[in-house]
């Protein structure tokens, strides 16, 4: 909600005496958003439940690392886009709500993959989901595309 509020990026959060706390920065203007939204909706309710009670604080200290670094990364003049590769790797939701996007995880995998378009800098589950969002440096339609084909093979329309 921060980001419709204040636009560009930004990293937001609630003080202990409920105050919100917000700092927006600017992303790179090399760097351009995809979003693709599957044809189905995922409750928060649902989409919650499937994550652990408790995490193993590898996990949590591996998310909390590339959350420090992912707005820095994102907003560099020159982005380093194997950083920002690297930052978006997740082991606290994406894994956990793979079966309840069809084509996520195959999504997820489109960067890191042989095949993987030059422009495309990384993939994730956004917020509880189903959207899916693409970061990329430049051919965004061919991207948006290539995710809305991989969610078909699972039989899924965006």
């Amino acid at each position: 909600l921060s980001a419709a509020i204040w636009g560009n990026g930004t990293v937001s959060g609630v003080s202990e005496d409920g105050t919100s706390m917000v700092k927006v920065f600017k992303f790179s203007d090399t760097l351009k958003a995809v979003v693709v939204v599957p044809d189905f909706q995922l409750s928060t309710d649902k989409a919650r439940a499937v994550l652990p009670k408790m995490y193993d604080k590898e996990d949590v200290v591996f998310n909390l690392q590339r959350c420090g670094l992912l707005p820095l990364a994102l907003g560099a003049k020159v982005p380093d886009t194997a950083m920002i590769r690297e930052c978006m790797k997740d082991r606290i939701h994406q894994n956990q709500r793979k079966h309840l996007v069809p084509g996520l995880a195959e999504c997820l995998a489109l960067p890191h993959g042989s095949s993987c378009p030059s422009h495309l800098v990384s993939t994730a589950l956004s917020g509880a989901g189903p959207t899916i969002l693409a970061v990329c440096t430049g051919d965004c339609a061919k991207i948006g595309k290539l995710m809305q084909a991989t969610l078909k093979t699972k039989n899924i329309e965006s």
